[in-house]
């Protein structure tokens, strides 16, 4: 009941932070001019990249874990496509936006955008 309770916890901060991210400062970032945007971005960069690690790591090991210990019970295909799922967020999450992320961390060390 608790690793429920925590699983639940952890995966609904991902999808809060996915959320806040892709509809509200996506939007309002986009707003900016390209300058700010840039800076923007890389500072958000600069937090989150030990932020989200940190929820993401755990929320899927807890997944995992609920999923073994269910068993062969009942719903055991939506809890296999919940973390086949998850598994195809977090692989496209570290091997697609984390890269770009990386790249647009490293503009600040262009003179243009000190």
């Amino acid at each position: 009941m608790l690793l429920n309770v925590i699983q639940i916890f952890l995966v609904g901060l991902v999808a809060g932070e996915e959320f806040v991210v892709r509809y509200g400062l996506r939007r309002a970032m986009a707003a900016l001019p390209d300058l700010v945007h840039l800076q923007t971005r890389i500072s958000l960069v600069k937090r989150l990249k030990y932020v989200v690690p940190l929820i993401m790591i755990p929320a899927f090991v807890a997944s995992v874990v609920l999923l073994v210990a269910a068993g062969g019970s009942a719903g055991m295909a939506w809890r296999i496509a919940g973390i086949a799922a998850f598994t195809a967020y977090l692989l496209l999450s570290f091997f697609g936006t984390v890269p770009i992320n990386m790249k647009v961390n490293d503009w600040m060390r262009m003179p243009l955008l000190r």
